[in-house]
């Protein structure tokens, strides 16, 4: 995945990669989000919050996978997702570029391996 999603289009696009359900448009504010019954969920801000973005790395961590992130002194960011089989070889790899912020990074990286593991 090249790092051209930001903001709510990355949110969505870690919403849509981790399978949940169909996104839709506020009617009134214009958020992305999805319909609970009658109540409108709006997308978590993976991106952003890093509340939300450890949610997905447990989530990812739950599915097997493993994580690291790398804070730079600089202000960059870089985080990895990976699967190992049994014998300890990295079977499946999903790592993000560099990042402004750890969300970002985690987000890019999740995606990365859901993509790989897609192709596997």
């Amino acid at each position: 995945m090249e790092q051209e999603l930001v903001g709510s289009d990355l949110d969505a696009a870690v919403h849509r990669a981790l399978g949940y359900a169909e996104l839709e448009v506020h009617p009134i504010d214009g958020s992305l989000g999805f319909y609970a019954r009658e109540d409108f969920i709006p997308v978590l801000p993976y991106s952003t919050d890093i509340a939300a973005a450890w949610n997905l790395v447990e989530e990812m961590r739950e599915k097997g996978w493993r994580f690291e992130i790398v804070c730079f002194e600089n202000g960059e960011n870089r985080a990895r997702f990976w699967l190992k089989e049994k014998d300890g070889r990295i079977v499946l790899a999903g790592e993000s570029p560099n990042c402004l912020s750890a969300p970002e990074a985690i987000c890019c990286a999740a995606l990365n391996a859901i993509a790989a593991a897609k192709e596997e």
